[in-house]
């Protein structure tokens, strides 16, 4: 180490830097595909990944993913929403797990805001500097954001991460959190696992969607959050003048009841599938010919860049961080949230312009490849760890 004290960050480490992932979820989607990949795809000669997350069957394909890597996974009923009651049992927990496992970073995983502080609590006793990445705002009480708690782990953390520029500017306009204190990295996918010349035909054969079927599709969690009652009033609209087409619903969540309630309710039982929860995307994504997604809010929307990464023209709800993943008029259409009218006419477009479609698809997939890859992503999180781990070579 240099006479200054300062860590010399262009050497190899004589061992790799041991980064703890940890995350609080209880089912599957963006947070938890973010977190899969980033173990996945981290530089193993410079760092060794860790896994701690809930013991729950829900999340279970995030665990295999990370074995699979050769990660290791610690697997514990700590993470999960406290009182204050629970909350210093839950943080000494998780103290001790830290202290056992001995990484150098922790990367705490979350949708929101308030899962992170304990975590980094847990962190800053153990002496291990912490990254946050926050995927969505949770808006907090004026109470909440002066409280010594919330300062405490505050200061604890290195830096927070999101996904997106608009989810930036929510947490300096509603958390008050520092400019400076807060990064931006894009989601990103592998793009080789979204080959546009897979055949969509075994989807269509096993769900009884004929072949020549214009098929709109959507893959999403069943949570209000996605909005897919408006998918399904887009689609009793378009059935009036495109009464061939067929609408293809891929997910499954805590209202699914509920949507099938309102299918056999609007008639669609005939052109409306839920598919369930499915790990063939980019088939699933290949059956397709335009992919919609109708959410009310959503912080980035990786779902797009996948369709998009398939040359499929897209259409989506103008909220969030979306507007920063499709290009409107270029790749695809962006229609107020709600608005089923919007979205439907936008999608007719596509269906009575063929050529567009083409045209939209493949500036999709050249703006995934730019913008949205798994190496420029890994890239600038590297960085931070080095950053992170410099400053606390100085203190």
């Amino acid at each position: 180490m240099p006479a200054d004290n300062k860590m010399d960050i262009t050497k190899k480490p004589c061992r790799p830097i041991v980064i703890a992932y940890v995350t609080e979820s209880y089912q599957m989607g963006g947070v938890e595909k973010a977190t899969a990949t980033y173990i996945a795809h981290i530089n193993r000669a410079r760092f060794t990944p860790q896994l701690i997350c809930r013991e729950m069957t829900a999340i279970d394909p995030l665990a295999q993913e990370a074995l699979a890597c050769g990660a290791r996974v610690v697997r514990t009923e700590l993470l999960q929403e406290h009182n204050m009651r629970a909350l210093p049992a839950a943080i000494i927990g998780i103290y001790r797990i830290f202290k056992q496992l001995s990484p150098d970073i922790v990367h705490v995983q979350v949708l929101g805001g308030d899962g992170a502080r304990y975590i980094a609590l847990a962190a800053r006793l153990a002496g291990i500097p912490v990254v946050v990445s926050i995927h969505n705002v949770v808006m907090e009480s004026d109470h909440a954001r002066k409280s010594l708690f919330n300062k405490f782990t505050e200061r604890a953390v290195y830096c927070y991460i999101t996904v997106s520029e608009n989810n930036r500017k929510l947490q300096i306009e509603q958390l008050g959190r520092d400019p400076d204190h807060i990064r931006v990295i894009h989601n990103a996918i592998n793009i080789d696992d979204f080959d546009p010349l897979t055949d969509g035909a075994p989807v269509r054969r096993e769900l009884n969607i004929s072949a020549h079927a214009p098929l709109i599709g959507t893959i999403a969690r069943l949570s209000p959050q996605k909005g897919i009652d408006v998918f399904l009033k887009m689609a009793a609209a378009l059935l009036k003048t495109h009464p061939q087409a067929r609408f293809l619903v891929v997910g499954d969540g805590e209202v699914r009841e509920t949507y099938l309630a309102l299918q056999r309710e609007m008639g669609l039982e005939h052109a409306v599938i839920f598919a369930g929860q499915r790990t063939d995307m980019a088939v699933c994504l290949a059956a397709m010919n335009v992919f919609v997604l109708t959410s009310r809010f959503e912080p980035f929307g990786l779902v797009l860049a996948e369709a998009m990464a398939m040359k499929k023209p897209v259409v989506a709800s103008r909220v969030g961080g979306i507007p920063e993943v499709v290009i409107e008029g270029k790749t695809g259409y962006l229609a107020a949230s709600g608005d089923a009218d919007e979205f439907s006419a936008y999608v007719a477009r596509y269906l009575q312009d063929i050529e567009l479609s083409i045209v939209h698809g493949e500036a999709g997939r050249l703006h995934v490849q730019a913008n949205f890859s798994v190496d420029g992503m890994m890239e600038h999180l590297e960085e931070i760890y080095m950053e992170c781990l410099h400053k606390r070579g100085r203190r």
